[in-house]
C-alpha cells in the first residue's frame, strides 16, 4: 500500500462516496481519511466527490494522483477548461462535433486508453444532451469495472 503525502491545503470540506458509503473529509487529512481516499482512487468503479469549486477539486485529484504514482494515462471530461490540467488529458479534445451515439462509439473504440477518469459535473456539462449516452457507453463497455471513474461535483 502506498503512503499518501499531501501539502497543506485549505479544503473547506470534501464529501466522498465510495462503495455506497459517504464520508465528510476535512483538512488536514487524518490517516483514516487518506486510506478512504486511496481506496476510492485505486478501486475500479464509479465514485463521487463534492468539493467547493473546480480549482479545489483539481488540486485534490492532482495531489492524490501524484502521491499514488499509479496511473499513466489520466483523462478527465470538462467543458469549461479555463484552468487546464497539465498532468491529464481533457477527453473533449478527442470528440468531433456533433457529439452523438456514433461519435461516442468511435471515441471509445479508437481513442479511449485511459487508466483513470474523472468527470467534472458542472451545470454546463449536465445540460449536454449527449451526457447520458456517454454514461451509457461507460456502463455498456464496463469501463467502470476496469478503472476508477470519479464524478466531481461542486457546491452551488
Amino acid at each position: 500500500m502506498n503512503t499518501l503525502e499531501f501539502n497543506e491545503l485549505n479544503f473547506l470540506q470534501q464529501i466522498v462516496s465510495f462503495s455506497e458509503s459517504s464520508k465528510s473529509i476535512h483538512t488536514p487529512f487524518s490517516e483514516n481519511d487518506l486510506i478512504f481516499l486511496q481506496n476510492a482512487f485505486t478501486t475500479p468503479g464509479v465514485h463521487a466527490i463534492r468539493v467547493k469549486d473546480i480549482q479545489t477539486g483539481r488540486i485534490l485529484i492532482k495531489q492524490l494522483l501524484d502521491a499514488l504514482r499509479w496511473y499513466h494515462d489520466v483523462g478527465y471530461l470538462a467543458l469549461n477548461d479555463v484552468i487546464p490540467c497539465l498532468h491529464a488529458t481533457n477527453i473533449m479534445n478527442h470528440f468531433s462535433y456533433p457529439i452523438n451515439s456514433i461519435e461516442l462509439s468511435r471515441f471509445f473504440t479508437e481513442d479511449f486508453f485511459y487508466d483513470f477518469l474523472w468527470i467534472e459535473t458542472t451545470q454546463e456539462l449536465l445540460n449536454q444532451v449527449w451526457l447520458p449516452l456517454f454514461e451509457q457507453r461507460i456502463a455498456h463497455l464496463h469501463i467502470d469495472h476496469i478503472i476508477p471513474v470519479i464524478i466531481v461535483s461542486y457546491e452551488r
